[in-house]
């Protein structure tokens, strides 16, 4: 057992040698319930606090891709420690982060990408080559009153910049980053950090950069003393809040971000020798330096069903969101990853926490990318027809269970979809229907290390 999970499993045995303790905290302080409620209250005290949840994502092709008619399953507990370094030693604006991930429940999680294909369809499964890895090591600190944050140490960019906007773990993720920027895996860290000031109440601006590692997955994150990095990812975002109509109930977030990659990436089509990769696949590819893009976010409360009067505490609400990714080469696989959805909040104001939606997505890849599947596919004795620009339909329901768990089950459809992850096959995708569904499960709570 690594030595940061060693000292959070005996500070949390000493607190629970320390005998009981009443669990409900003062008014403004959180409230803890459950089995180690007490000894997890004594330490939040002191600034000292755990978390624990788990995320089961099932998804099926009942009727696309290169092989239609397969399911998967991937559960993912993310267990973290957090420490306000100013509760527990008086470091003014201090915290440390802890976050390790354990992986379980897999099934077809390798395979399924090559049944599906398509690089945009439903949940894009996370390469596991081990049972758990190290999500977040990190030093924060905030200064001049909060209004400037700095924090590194192992992390990953999706923590800080580019905001998820529609709401489903499962489907809410943007190509442009993870086939262009270098993203790889929320779930696996790597160096780097971020520093962010805000310009006023209602906006920021913030910078980063961070580490890239092509062979990430076939290390722990733990695992330090290896070569330098392939290059960096560089990010700087600016991103406002909006407040209009009575009371300022009319709420929405802006956030446009550029990156820079300064890593070495494969040539779409071309190989060292100047011929076409799909033609001749024993060929290695020629590699090309250096990549940039841009990243829109918004979303915008539109409509509420109490003019923003507040008669509710959760009203019925309409936001409607986007997201547009564009890349400023043609080296890279994907040209324009744009969607636009609503979310309704509350259908029944019985359950306020629950949302139904819908979304639309097009996604455009570099004509070189498209001529490359192609032609692989022409290689491996397909047809070697052209591969079109893609369009995704697709609903999704967030279900509020009970005590903090939450159901978010996405039904897709998808014209034109390609063979990314298997190109050089003589099949051809089927357009067709994706199914997921993604549980969400606070076990931290229910066993009261984490506040209610």
């Amino acid at each position: 057992m690594r030595l940061a999970q060693i000292s959070a499993v005996a500070a949390a045995f000493s607190a629970l040698l320390a005998g009981p303790a009443v669990a409900q905290q003062a008014a403004s302080e959180p409230e803890y319930s459950g089995l180690l409620a007490g000894p997890a209250s004594r330490l939040a005290d002191k600034g000292i606090t755990f978390d624990l949840t788990v995320y089961d994502f099932l998804f099926t092709n009942p009727s696309f891709g290169l092989d239609p008619g397969n399911a998967g399953n991937s559960a993912y507990w993310v267990t973290s420690a957090d420490v306000d370094l100013d509760k527990l030693m008086g470091w003014k604006g201090g915290k440390f982060h802890l976050k390790e991930t354990f992986f379980n429940l897999v099934y077809n999680n390798d395979d399924i990408a090559g049944q599906f294909g398509d690089n945009s369809l439903g949940y894009q499964t996370t390469y596991i080559q081990r049972g758990s890895e190290l999500s977040q090591l990190t030093l924060e600190q905030s200064m001049f009153n909060g209004k400037v944050n700095v924090e590194f140490g192992r992390t990953h960019p999706f923590f800080y910049f580019t905001p998820m906007t529609c709401e489903t773990y499962n489907t809410c993720y943007q190509d442009v980053l993870y086939f262009n920027a270098g993203y790889i895996s929320p779930l696996f860290s790597v160096w780097g950090g971020r520093a962010k000031i805000d310009l006023s109440p209602t906006s920021y601006f913030q910078v980063g950069t961070f580490s890239l590692d092509q062979g990430w997955h076939f290390h722990s994150g733990w695992d330090w003393g290896r070569p330098l990095p392939d290059g960096m990812l560089s990010l700087a975002e600016y991103g406002f809040d909006t407040a209009y109509g009575p009371g300022g109930k009319y709420t929405g977030k802006y956030v446009l971000t550029g990156y820079y990659n300064s890593g070495e990436h494969a040539s779409n089509n071309t190989t060292v020798s100047g011929r076409s990769r799909g033609l001749f696949p024993d060929e290695q590819a020629k590699m090309e330096s250096d990549t940039s893009g841009i990243v829109f976010n918004s979303t915008q409360i539109v409509w509420r069903e109490d003019g923003g009067s507040s008669t509710y505490s959760s009203p019925r609400t309409l936001a409607v969101y986007t997201g547009a990714g564009y890349s400023f080469d043609t080296t890279v696989p994907v040209l324009a990853d744009i969607y636009m959805g609503f979310n309704l909040h509350a259908p029944l104001l019985s359950r306020p926490n629950d949302k139904v939606g819908m979304k639309f997505r097009y996604e455009a890849m570099n004509d070189s990318y498209n001529e490359f599947m192609a032609q692989a596919n022409k290689t491996a004795g397909g047809s070697g027809a052209p591969f079109e620009d893609k369009f995704i339909v697709e609903l999704n329901a967030h279900t509020d269970l009970f005590k903090g768990m939450v159901l978010e089950s996405v039904a897709q459809y998808i014209v034109n979809p390609n063979s990314y992850y298997n190109p050089y096959t003589a099949e051809r995708p089927d357009e067709g229907f994706y199914l997921g569904a993604t549980l969400k499960v606070p076990l931290g709570k229910f066993a009261g290390i984490a506040p209610q």
